[in-house]
């Protein structure tokens, strides 16, 4: 009579210690797995928040984006938190105070100006200009501060990185009005240059005093603004580095 041998205790227990590695190698492949697709996920729904932010200021003009990218946290639709900054951009060497000055468009009437210092973390405006206006700026080595006189408005900020040059560009092309404009610049510490982009029949209503200045007379097409945009997108508003980010320099109508 032939009889069927079972396993034996040890048997079992090996076939079971076999059984526990091989289903603990598929479940830690599954787990880094859907670790890495949830990682990619992120990565992939952050880069597309990114660039369709980018998009939505390249459809702007100049003061809509540099109100839009004032560096502050915000968080959309989708959970995820958007870092918007638009600074001024003339190169690399510089740090460029952009300065606008020009007529209202569509339903306004009437005249305005409108600053952003090179860090593009505020912006100065004066909505409408209904007489003689003083600009101040002052800079002192890694510092500056500027105001519209008489307005109540004043901003203070940081000039990092001492050894960029320091640029003060005023745009005018898109200026009518018949009230005059003084740009009186204060440099310590530094040297600054100024350059003004005039219609000819606005010059005499332009004064720059303090420093030195270049005059661009007629370049009725540099009625624009070089931006630089950094878009970056965070998981979480405590985290310290983005999930994504996206850098552009593109140019804005003002």
């Amino acid at each position: 009579m032939n009889r069927s041998a079972g396993l034996t205790l040890i048997e079992v227990l090996v076939a079971i210690f076999i059984l526990a590695l091989i289903a603990g190698s598929f479940l830690t492949s599954y787990g880094f797995a859907h670790k890495h697709n949830t990682k990619a996920e992120t990565v992939l729904m952050a880069s597309f928040i990114a660039q369709t932010k980018m998009e939505a200021l390249q459809s702007m003009d100049a003061l809509s984006a540099y109100r839009q990218g004032r560096g502050h946290m915000v968080q959309d639709d989708s959970g995820c938190y958007i870092q918007t900054l638009c600074q001024p951009y003339l190169s690399d060497d510089y740090h460029l105070f952009s300065l606008v000055l020009k007529d209202k468009t569509g339903d306004g009437q009437g005249y305005m100006l409108y600053a952003v210092p090179p860090e593009g973390k505020d912006v100065l405006l004066i909505d409408n200009i209904v007489k003689d206006t003083i600009v101040n700026l002052s800079i002192a080595n890694e510092s500056f501060s500027m105001e519209v006189q008489g307005s109540g408005q004043l901003i203070n900020g940081s000039l990092t990185n001492g050894g960029r040059k320091i640029m003060v560009m005023i745009n005018a092309v898109g200026y009518s009005g018949n009230h005059h404009m003084t740009f009186h610049i204060n440099p310590v510490g530094r040297t600054v240059e100024a350059r003004v982009y005039d219609t000819g029949g606005n010059s005499n209503k332009l004064t720059i005093l303090g420093v030195s200045e270049q005059r661009f007379t007629d370049y009725v097409y540099r009625n624009y603004s070089m931006i630089r945009a950094v878009v970056s997108v965070f998981a979480d508003d405590t985290d310290t580095q983005p999930v994504a980010v996206f850098e552009s320099i593109f140019q804005l109508e003002n």
